[in-house]
């Protein structure tokens, strides 16, 4: 035991190693995918920017982003 006086450092406790799962090229390529699109986006505003209003290219994003939505779920279940 530790006692004021005394010259010695208490006993460290033992190393604890965490685990970590190894990435799994499909996430990592996902990753890498998803970033790329986050990008991407940037650009195409700052292109968009020069022909048409902030509100007119913010409302054409909203639409084209709606659309696979449309596409992808128009007989699903629960949908008119």
């Amino acid at each position: 035991m530790y006692e004021a006086g005394a010259r010695e450092a208490p006993p460290r406790p033992p190393a604890v190693r965490a685990y970590a799962p190894a990435v799994q090229p499909r996430h990592a390529l996902l990753a890498v995918a998803v970033a790329a699109a986050w990008g991407a986006n940037f650009v195409a505003i700052a292109i968009g920017l020069e022909g048409m209003s902030p509100l007119v290219l913010a409302s054409a994003r909203f639409a084209l982003s709606a659309l696979p939505v449309l596409v992808l779920y128009r007989d699903g279940p629960g949908v008119p």
